[in-house]
């Protein structure tokens, strides 16, 4: 077998949770902790874990691949940037809207 029949191409991973889901847990994080960098267990509990496992990990990297959230030191995150136009814009506004749209496209396809 050649190299190229060894190794397929893969689709990269879809994200585990809906951009819903993600940025709900991201909105409780945001109005608890603002900015402010927190343990990566504070924002798996607000999407629902308990404890850090492994299905908390898959929200936490599915939240992460939305751009919602960004590394903040070892073990720790905050709410990214590019996601703060949406608590700061109603639903109805252009800046929303295009952050929504730009952080549904982020998932690599």
């Amino acid at each position: 077998m050649n190299e190229q029949a060894k190794s397929k191409d893969r689709s990269p991973n879809a994200p585990s949770i809906s951009l819903e889901a993600a940025f709900n847990a991201v909105r409780k994080l945001h109005k608890e902790d603002g900015t402010s960098p927190v343990p990566l267990e504070t924002l798996a509990k607000f999407a629902g874990n308990t404890k850090m496992s492994g299905p908390a990990r898959s929200k936490l990297a599915a939240i992460r691949q939305y751009g919602l959230i960004d590394s903040a030191g070892p073990g720790k995150l905050k709410v990214s940037e590019r996601a703060l136009p949406l608590f700061f814009h109603q639903p109805n506004e252009r800046e929303y809207q295009q952050t929504l749209k730009d952080l549904a496209l982020s998932p690599p396809l």
